[in-house]
């Protein structure tokens, strides 16, 4: 537990690694985004405002939507639910994706892991300033 009586990214990050650990089919990434959000006790204005994704994307991570979101979204939301490197690395890895060597890449590496308990605002203050494009619902990939 943090001094601001708030659970701790890594508190968060082992809950995550636990209940993904357990045996049976591998959860979707929408699957994930699901559980994360009900263990943060998120209904659907929370979620959008922590992450700037709009409602169809918590509808789609509700119902567990058979189209895989993308990079930018789940940036996103790891950025908005405040997720260490490690569940971030969970999370992309259920896409076939990660943070390579590109620009946008190692920026994205960079807010996960250095800017810890920032906003996703903040977060995209960083991003913008450095000429990429800020996560959220307006973002491209989405």
């Amino acid at each position: 537990m943090r001094v601001d009586g708030r659970v701790s990214v890594r508190e968060h990050a082992r809950h995550f690694n636990e209940r993904f650990a357990l045996s049976g089919p591998p959860l979707s990434a929408w699957q994930m985004v699901a559980a994360i959000s009900e263990q943060k006790g998120w209904k659907k204005q929370k979620f959008c405002n922590m992450t700037l994704l709009d409602e169809d994307f918590y509808n789609r991570a509700m119902s567990n939507h058979k189209k895989k979101p993308g990079l930018r979204t789940l940036m996103a939301f790891c950025a908005g639910a405040d997720l260490d490197i490690e569940a971030t690395e969970i999370l992309l890895g259920a896409i076939g994706a990660r943070l390579d060597n590109s620009k946008e890449g190692r920026a994205f590496d960079y807010i996960i892991r250095k800017m810890s308990g920032y906003s996703i605002h903040e977060r995209n203050e960083f991003l913008q300033l450095l000429g990429i494009a800020p996560l959220g619902s307006g973002s491209k990939d989405i």
